[in-house]
């Protein structure tokens, strides 16, 4: 239920928590929080707020990476510009304040952001109460956590939280920063955790730096470490510790506990000019307090286009749920087949990973209608083992609602589905359906207008 006044929704029964400040987790009980998408594009996320002043009536114009991305006429005196665009992770704003004599003035804003920043005067809050729902457990533990945020300036955001029950307490404070040199947050966080006698209590700190370097046109998204001492737990593993401690008292088997010491994450890209492509790069390592040795996932990749084929090629290395390390090399090819606007797009992929073997698969796709309104899909693949399977797909647009169905079929199985999807809006003046559905919903009067079409949204049409 939206509780519209404080720009927030509350929930009952089972949900997760965002993750925000302390780790996701399932739970099944009340909630109370912020949702962005109570507020207007322009307010959401972290863009600084620019301030100057005028000397006669001026154009102000804001651009970032040589784009404009907002323009606006301001009268004498001081403004403020409070309403950008989030505008990706970064990228310093060049302001230009145009007098009616024509002379300039130019002057430039730093602008970084991480995930814990918010806009200058914006709180974010959330407050959760219930149990955790873990079925490995052998109780059911209780969970309160809140937390709050509150964006002080165009330099500061400030947040803290605090996670407990009647086993672990865990309170964090941390502030996030805008710089010249980047965008950067640095919490700390301490945690207890007891039970039946037992006791552990430590420290964990955790940095996150992004920046875009406009220079060489490159993004450093996220750049993270964190170190926690021997002592700490997250709420995972202070579970799974009291839970240990009540197996004890009780002759059952301990789950095995993995506490982490450190851990470097890093996610960037970097384009090459116009024509030379993309090249990204994710990855994390991290050791324990148990055990030698690191557990280290990546991915890297390139793509780019040549004339109208596009093309890819990424490398991935994960630790699977058996524990063996599979690496995976794919490559992936598109290309239009004919020169309409509605002619089919056909891309094809072959992967080599170490616990697979090799696996291919062609797929077809398009548009059909004279909006678009339909789409379809066909695909075979050959799977390790030489073994295929294909599938079909496709979904339409009516002016009531969007019919959809797939059909797959394979060794030893098959499947199949079919399904309508959209909105059913009753109103003063009766009983409108659509093949849409969205958070905010608008009802428009236009009574002569019947059978009118709406530019850009497929198989609309006014009833």
């Amino acid at each position: 239920r939206d509780l519209a006044a404080i720009k927030a929704r509350v929930r009952l029964g089972d949900a997760n928590t965002s993750g925000e400040l302390f780790d996701t987790f399932p739970f099944r009980g009340v909630q109370i929080a912020n949702d962005d998408r109570m507020w207007p594009d322009s307010r959401r996320g972290y863009a600084p707020v620019v301030r100057g002043i005028a000397n006669s009536n001026a154009r102000v114009t804001v651009r970032q990476s040589g784009a404009v991305i907002y323009e606006t006429t301001v009268p004498p005196g001081q403004f403020v510009i409070d309403d950008l665009y989030p505008t990706g992770y970064g990228g310093d704003l060049d302001v230009t304040v145009t007098e009616s004599d024509g002379s300039e003035r130019v002057f430039k804003v730093p602008y970084a952001s991480v995930v814990q920043s918010l806009r200058p005067g914006m709180n974010r809050f959330g407050f959760v109460a219930g149990v955790v729902r873990k079925r490995n457990l052998s109780y059911t533990p209780h969970i309160v956590q809140a937390t709050y945020a509150r964006g002080v300036s165009n330099l500061l955001t400030l947040y803290g939280g605090v996670l407990a029950n009647e086993d672990y307490q865990n309170l964090l404070v941390g502030g996030a920063f805008n710089t010249p040199i980047g965008a950067m947050a640095l919490d700390v966080s301490g945690a207890f955790t007891s039970s039946n006698g037992r006791r552990a209590s430590g420290a964990s700190v955790r940095i996150t730096y992004s920046k875009t370097l406009e220079a060489t046109n490159s993004n450093l998204s996220v750049a993270a470490y964190r170190f926690s001492s021997s002592g700490y737990l997250d709420l995972d593993n202070a579970l799974a510790y009291v839970d240990n401690a009540r197996r004890n008292a009780t002759g059952l088997a301990a789950q095995p506990l993995w506490r982490a010491r450190n851990r470097v994450s890093v996610t960037a890209s970097q384009r090459f000019g116009d024509n030379g492509g993309q090249l990204f790069v994710s990855a994390y390592t991290q050791n324990y307090w148990e055990r030698r040795g690191t557990d280290t996932q990546f991915q890297i990749g390139y793509s780019n286009r040549f004339r109208v084929v596009d093309y890819s090629i990424s490398v991935n290395r994960a630790r699977a749920i058996g524990g063996d390390v599979d690496t995976q090399y794919m490559l992936t090819v598109s290309l239009p087949l004919g020169r309409s606007a509605q002619a089919p797009r056909a891309s094809a992929n072959v992967a080599h990973d170490s616990v697979r073997g090799v696996t291919s698969m062609m797929t077809a796709s398009g548009f059909v209608g004279t909006q678009n309104q339909g789409s379809y899909s066909v695909s075979a693949s050959r799977d390790a083992g030489a073994t295929y399977s294909g599938s079909v797909s496709g979904q339409y647009r009516t002016p009531y609602t969007t019919v959809q169905g797939a059909f797959a079929k394979g060794d030893h199985y098959g499947s199949g589905s079919v399904g309508l999807s959209g909105a059913i809006v009753a109103h003063p003046g009766g009983i409108t359906a659509s093949p849409y559905a969205a958070d905010t919903v608008a009802v428009v009067a236009a009574p002569a207008a019947g059978g009118a079409r709406v530019v850009g949204y497929g198989g609309v049409a006014l009833d």
